[in-house]
This record gives C-alpha cells, sequence and structure tokens, in this order.
C-alpha cells in the first residue's frame, strides 16, 4: 500500500511538471486532468493505507509468484523511485515524448494495479477496480492524443492499444 501511495504521488508530480514545461494548450490540459486523477488516487490509497496500518493482519500475504511479479514491476520507468519519474518528466521536451513518458506511466500502474487486485481485502477491490478502469481510460486518451501527434508531425505509429 506504502509503494501504491508512492507512485501516485509521484505520477502527479510527474504530471505537472510536464505541465508546466509545455506550451501546447491540448497537451496541458490532458496533462492537468492526468495529475488530477493521480491526486484522487493518492486521497484513495491514503485512506486505504490508514485501514492497513490500523488492521494489517487482514491484508493477504502475496504469495512467492506475486511478490516475484511485483519486485520485477517495481524495477520498470515508473517505479524507479519517486525522483526518477520526476527526472524523466523534466527530461521529455516535446509533446510526443511526454505523450509516449505519460502512455508509459499509465501501462506500468496498470499491471501494478492489476496485480494488487488480489492482494487487497475484498471491500477494497472495488476502489481498484475504479482504479484499473481510470488507468485504462487514461491509456485510451493518451494513445489518441500521441497516435494524432505522431500523425501531424509525419511520424511513425507504434504500440497502437493496450
Amino acid at each position: 500500500m506504502r509503494i501504491a501511495l508512492e507512485v501516485e504521488q509521484t505520477g502527479m508530480e510527474s504530471y505537472r511538471v510536464m505541465k508546466s514545461a509545455t506550451s501546447d494548450p491540448e497537451l496541458a490540459k490532458l496533462l492537468d486532468y492526468l495529475a488530477n486523477d493521480e491526486g484522487d488516487h493518492v486521497g484513495i490509497f491514503s485512506q486505504m493505507f490508514r485501514e492497513v496500518e490500523m488492521n494489517p493482519e487482514t491484508m493477504p500475504d502475496p504469495s512467492p509468484e506475486d511478490q516475484a511479479y511485483i519486485d520485477v514491476i517495481m524495477k520498470s520507468v515508473v517505479f524507479e523511485g519517486p525522483q526518477a519519474g520526476i527526472r524523466r518528466a523534466r527530461a521529455a521536451t516535446t509533446p510526443i515524448e511526454v505523450l509516449s513518458l505519460a502512455l508509459q506511466f499509465e501501462r506500468d500502474a496498470m499491471l501494478f494495479w492489476l496485480k494488487l487486485f488480489g492482494l487487497v481485502q475484498e471491500k477494497d477491490r472495488v476502489l481498484v477496480q475504479r482504479m484499473i478502469q481510470q488507468e485504462e481510460e487514461h491509456v485510451r486518451e493518451i494513445q489518441a492524443m500521441l497516435s494524432a501527434r505522431r500523425a501531424e508531425s509525419g511520424g511513425i505509429r507504434v504500440e497502437e492499444g493496450v
């Protein structure tokens, strides 16, 4: 739960950093929307984290396979640590780079939430499922804008879909 909270905080800050660096109004609007959603996620996971800390024995322990999967995900781009995501956000200078990074963030986060779904208490699964659905929506929106920007620049469209 602590990792989930950190991931959302990092995502929120990364989107804010990218928004402050863009002069593209459409891209800034999308990044603001993403940052706000990540802020909502911080609230959700803060509440879940408080409940888990108060009663940790109600949380199922991850199986060795689940733990190995989580360890692999933790080594992905989004999860290299809070500052790594923000550094990458600062390094993204073009709209296509920003959108590609945002897409990578959202895909990695969605994989994490999908695994987390089976590890949380039954009562919290509705919240995690809602998070997964929001991440899927973010992926679709980012992919649509990325495809449009690549088409405008004469670039090649790659990695369509989720």
